[in-house]
């Protein structure tokens, strides 16, 4: 607290705070009245051991006795508050139930003792405690502290009328002392309201500016995070392919090198954003104007996007009115801006989409300027986040797992680099339709200076450490075998297409590989095909990582397939709600390639075993293993529908996959990843089982038993008979 508050009427709080600060002092109010009422239980047995002795010397008095038995009354609020304190602090009427008791009380036990010992004694000393009482104890603001104040002399002046109204000075005495002690306790009263009042908006100023520091720290944690993430990606590119031309130059030189030049220059535009950033909050940063045509520049920017937008199947619009406009420009700022608006449309905007960049000249009080208005259809920004957009750091909670996360630091960039080109930005938007970014700046020709050379092929250079490389060149399955028989079925989710050539440069020959690059194609490609394992990045388009992870281990047609998270993530949270949402293993980017083929072998080694548990085809006896519930659960399904049609011999992958409600591929797969057998040979399997235990058991004949369990030929039992036991049925009977 800086210092006592002045002693005034007018409240210190505005008006929007009022009603919180009386709710504060409600309960505040509750734990003084405590205070005040374990005073009154011990003051009034006082009284009334005083009684006691007045009645002894034969001056026992009546109405005095009344009051003190209505101030034993106390005894209820001091109970109440100190045995049940969150209770009468936990409402409004249950605080006022006993706030206002607890003033009657004491109006009526002080107030009205105050009456007859001022009429007995000629004191008032019982009035000045009661004034003084209840302007500290109980929540009035200053209107209501002035009428009770006001009441209380009226009340009081009424008797000192009554008893000395034939005393003129005596009358004038008793008024002067009410009006006194009534002043002191007003004064007192009104100086706590204001000590609390300030020592409210304090605690206010505190728990805001704790919040401010905590939001800070939480956006420089994002930052480090995001920044760790942006390095992460491109750094798992760079040490991969060097490896991958370290093994096999031939194979990898260009195609490895071209990988490592785009993804450094990534991390070095990246660094370049963070240098500019501190330039310009130091205000170090100044402008290399040119004057030249700003609408060609504005073309060769545009077309050096057109590639990554076709890649992504939207359309760039380019309208405009004008042929040129000459004016003074800064060529790489404003392609820092304009790339930064641009890439932050396409990223957004999903596929099949539209971006519009309108480039106009208009007038304005301060002369004529150039407006360029871009324009996307994707998925909008909140309303009440527009002002936030700008902020350092700042990244919509909405956006997070759409695309890469990005560091939060370019709009506040671009801001400041048009604040520096004395522009203005402003941005319009709405869920769903889509944003528009609208930017203007002064049309100038005062600079003296060449027009700039900044030729189509060095724009293009530079735009492209904005965008990642088109996924579209990874989409497709890569279905390569190299000649092997038993494949193991690979799908890879991944937004970034370097990441992908990676990936596919370790796994390829060995793996089939099914490439999707966001989140819900890859889910639908997973119940779809059902493959053997799954690669997925976290931040990706769509659904995210976790998503992805939680959705398909839910589902019964991939409960079963062992996930790997890749991510550049790596702090231990994220890790830990990787794993708790179904990831079996969570490995960090950079990944070392050793790691990743040991971790894939492993979960195919566990897959083999789950095989292995279940590859008889026989009960479980009853129980579910912790881990492979839902596979329990399926196999449990299949078993029991196969039983219920067990002696139908056409009952077979479509009647079945009628009863499980998958396709006859799903079903294929399912049952071959969980059980390593086809569906026809496991409802084979289960229909000898069955026949195995009759052969054990009944006294049917061979061919009975096959027609009980299904099959037509008794001859063709026998054969399979053997093929999967090893034995004839007749062996095994004896």
């Amino acid at each position: 607290m800086k210092g006592i508050p002045e002693l005034r009427l007018k409240s210190l709080l505005p008006n929007q705070l009022r009603y919180a600060f009386m709710v504060q002092m409600d309960t505040k109010c509750v734990d003084r009245m405590q205070i005040i009422s374990w005073v009154g239980v011990v003051l009034y047995a006082c009284l009334f051991i005083l009684d006691y002795m007045r009645m002894q010397a034969g001056e026992f008095d009546r109405r005095l006795f009344y009051f003190h038995l209505c101030g034993g009354l106390y005894i209820i609020p001091a109970l109440l508050t100190t045995f049940a304190t969150k209770q009468v602090q936990a409402t409004r009427i249950s605080r006022g139930v006993v706030i206002w008791f607890t003033f009657l009380l004491t109006t009526v036990a002080l107030f009205g003792q105050a009456f007859v010992t001022f009429e007995e004694y000629d004191s008032l000393t019982m009035y000045m405690t009661y004034v003084i009482v209840a302007n500290w104890t109980f929540t009035m603001n200053h209107n209501q502290r002035i009428l009770f104040n006001l009441a209380c002399i009226i009340l009081m002046l009424t008797g000192i009328f009554v008893s000395h109204a034939d005393d003129n000075v005596q009358f004038l005495i008793k008024i002067y002392e009410v009006v006194f002690f009534t002043s002191i306790a007003f004064i007192f009263g009104l100086f706590d309201y204001n000590l609390r009042a300030a020592k409210f908006l304090e605690e206010r100023e505190l728990v805001r500016e704790k919040a401010r520091i905590e939001e800070l720290e939480m956006l420089k944690s994002r930052m480090y995070t995001n920044l760790t993430h942006e390095f992460r990606t491109p750094l798992t590119v760079i040490a991969g392919m060097a490896s991958q031309i370290q093994v096999n130059p031939t194979k990898w030189g260009e195609k490895g090198s071209e990988m490592i030049r785009r993804n450094s220059t990534r991390i070095l535009n990246l660094v370049h954003q963070i240098l500019d950033l501190s330039k310009l909050e130091s205000g170090s940063m100044s402008l290399k104007l040119v004057n030249g045509d700003v609408i060609t520049n504005l073309k060769y920017i545009i077309d050096s996007f057109q590639s990554y937008a076709e890649s992504k199947t939207i359309r760039l619009h380019f309208l405009t009115d004008l042929n040129e406009l000459c004016l003074d420009y800064d060529p790489e700022k404003s392609l820092t801006v304009i790339s930064n608006l641009l890439s932050n449309a396409l990223r957004y905007t999903p596929d099949g989409g539209n971006i519009y960049i309108r480039a106009n000249k208009i007038e304005s009080s301060e002369g004529p300027r150039f407006e360029l208005r871009i324009r996307d259809t994707g998925i909008g920004i909140p309303e009440e986040k527009l002002g936030l957009i700008f902020e350092r750091f700042y990244q919509i909670e909405e956006h997070r797992g759409k695309s890469s996360t990005g560091t939060g630091i370019g709009l506040a960039i671009v801001k400041e680099l048009v604040k520096l080109m004395e522009g203005n930005i402003r941005v319009t938007s709405k869920v769903g339709v889509g944003t528009e970014f609208i930017l203007d700046l002064p049309v100038k020709n005062d600079v003296e200076v060449a027009p700039a050379q900044f030729v189509p092929a060095s724009i293009r250079s530079a735009v492209s450490s904005w965008l990642e490389p088109p996924v579209s060149d990874v989409q497709k399955p890569i279905t390569t075998t190299n000649g092997l028989r038993e494949t193991t079925r690979v799908l890879v989710i991944e937004d970034n297409a370097d990441v992908v050539a990676y990936i596919a440069s370790i796994l390829k020959g060995e793996y089939v590989l099914t490439i999707e690059h966001d989140g819900d194609k890859g889910i639908q490609t997973a119940i779809n095909e059902v493959p053997d394992l799954i690669i997925t990045d976290l931040m990706i388009p769509g659904k995210d990582g976790y998503e992805v992870c939680r959705i398909l281990k839910q589902d019964d047609l991939t409960s079963h397939v062992p996930i790997i998270m890749l991510t550049a993530k790596a702090d231990r949270e994220s890790k830990i709600l990787g794993l708790q949402s179904g990831a079996d293993i969570y490995l960090a980017k950079p990944f070392d390639q050793e790691e990743l083929l040991v971790q894939i072998k492993q979960l195919i080694d566990l897959r083999k075993k789950l095989q292995a548990r279940y590859h008889s085809s026989a009960d479980t006896n009853g129980e579910e293993h912790p881990v492979n519930k839902k596979e329990d659960q399926f196999i449990t399904k299949v078993r029991e529908a196969i039983h219920a049609r067990l002696d139908d011999s056409s009952f077979g992958i479509l009647q079945l996959c009628r009863v499980v409600g998958m396709s006859r591929t799903q079903l294929h797969n399912k049952l071959k990843a969980v059980t390593g057998k086809s569906a026809s040979h496991f409802i084979r399997s289960v229909r000898l089982e069955v026949a195995q235990k009759l052969l054990r058991e009944d006294d049917l004949t061979i061919a009975e038993i096959a027609y009980s369990t299904g099959f037509t030929d008794p001859g063709y039992f026998s054969r399979v008979y053997r093929e999967e036991f090893g034995e004839a049925p007749s062996e095994y009977r004896v």
